[in-house]
This record gives C-alpha cells, sequence and structure tokens, in this order.
C-alpha cells in the first residue's frame, strides 16, 4: 500500500519525526488489508501476503497449488489487489517507464499502467457442476503451450524485467493477450485468468482477446495457457 506510506512519510516530513500519524502507519504494510479481509470473513486460518513487481499472481498459484495439493486445506482464498496512487504514477511517469497514451511502437519500454483487484476461490473438489474451470501448473498437465487451442501472454510488469519470457517458448499463432484492455499491473494475471475461466466455452469473450496480428482468436477454447511475458514463473492451463 504505498499509498499510505507515502502519508505517512508526508507526515514525518511536515510535523517532524516523533509527529507521525498511527492512522496511516498502521495501515501501510500489506498485512493490514489481509488482517481487515479475515476479520470480515471471521476466518482465524493462515494468511500469507506475496509482494512482488513482476510475478506475484504466480508466486501465489503455486503456494495454493501446494497447500491444495498436500490435503492441509480443502479451499484457499487468493486475492490479487494493486493500487496505482498518485505519486507512484508520478515516478514511472519521470522514470519514462509509462506513457499517458499508448505507447508508441519505437518505445518499447513505455507501458500503460492499470490496477484493480481480483478473487479467485481455488478448491481441490472434482465436482465439475461446482466450478467453473480447473487450473493447474503447466508441469502437472503433461501438455506444451503448442498443445494447447489459446496461450493467453500477459505482461504485467512496469519495470521491465531481464528474466522476459517474451517469445521463448510462446512464440506461436495461437498466443494472444488482454493487457490493452486494462493496462499494466503486477495483478494481470488474474485479469487473464479471470478471463480465460469466461472464454472457455464461450467465444463472445474472445473479442477483447487479440493475437499479435490484431485479430480475435478464431474459435472457442477448450484448453487455455495463462503465462506472464515478465516472468520465468511455470505457466498455468486452464480447462473445462
Amino acid at each position: 500500500p504505498h499509498t499510505s506510506n507515502m502519508q505517512f512519510g508526508a507526515g514525518l516530513i511536515d510535523f517532524g519525526p516523533d509527529q507521525g500519524s498511527p492512522i496511516p502507519f498502521s495501515h501501510s504494510v500489506h498485512n493490514s488489508a489481509l488482517a481487515y479481509v479475515s476479520n470480515m470473513l471471521k476466518t482465524h486460518s493462515t494468511a500469507v501476503t506475496i509482494t512482488h513487481f513482476n510475478s506475484p499472481v504466480w508466486e501465489a498459484l503455486q503456494l495454493a497449488e501446494v497447500w491444495l495439493d498436500s490435503g492441509r486445506f480443502d479451499h484457499v482464498l487468493l486475492g490479487a489487489v494493486d493500487e496505482l496512487g498518485e505519486i507512484m504514477l508520478y515516478i514511472f511517469q519521470r522514470c519514462n517507464l509509462i506513457s499517458a497514451e499508448s505507447p508508441s511502437a519505437s518505445s518499447v519500454h513505455r507501458r500503460i499502467a492499470g490496477e484493480g483487484a481480483v478473487v479467485l476461490l481455488l478448491s481441490r473438489s472434482n465436482d465439475r457442476s461446482k466450478r467453473f474451470a480447473s487450473i493447474a501448473s503447466l508441469s502437472k498437465s503433461k501438455s506444451r503451450p503448442g498443445d494447447t487451442d489459446l496461450i493467453l501472454l500477459d505482461d504485467s510488469g512496469i519495470i521491465p524485467s531481464s528474466a522476459s519470457q517474451d517469445g521463448r517458448p510462446y512464440d506461436t499463432s495461437n498466443a494472444a493477450s488482454c493487457s490493452h484492455l486494462w493496462g499494466r499491473s503486477p495483478t494481470n494475471s488474474a485479469f487473464s485468468i479471470v478471463s480465460a475461466v469466461l472464454a472457455l466455452g464461450d467465444s463472445r469473450c474472445l473479442q477483447g482477446f487479440k493475437t499479435r496480428r490484431g485479430e480475435s482468436p478464431a474459435r472457442t477454447p477448450q484448453r487455455i495457457v495463462c503465462a506472464d511475458a515478465q516472468s520465468p514463473a511455470e505457466p498455468f492451463l486452464l480447462e473445462q
């Protein structure tokens, strides 16, 4: 929550190092928001916060998969939240990392910043009537990206990463992206997962997807791989 961090820092500058407000201070850590959610849901189980510039969603999915596969939990509530505050937006603009408008073809490192929140309920249940789709790491499915109907290749990082996987091994004709719909933020991968769930079996949801040719996918997918071009994390396969 960088907005709360900046508010607390501003208070120290304005009123002195011993006059910081306890309100923004108590909200300046990510666990505070998680504590509020746990209290509202009246849950007292394990709660973990993951922060990362490029791949927090994938790390959270991998952790949730371990918990579910081990039998430790039957359900995992996974929330992906990112806020674009005024000061952070200023920093990105000063560093020439984002564009106020659509980035030009000659400026590949300038991106449209985004923000948003997604919450997913993950379960070990095998009852197909009670789920939207199944999701598992690609290695467990014994599939390759080229074997699937569609690859949603997201690019969530505002800060360019040296670990970029763009074009390797996803440089195929069935690769598409939705990043142009909501900008770029660390939570983009969660938006792509929700988009994949909606697109499975419903061709109307494919209209917002764009392939590298600028076209929408031609057929309704049954198996979709979600991956992040800015993260070396393992992709996930979604299917009905």
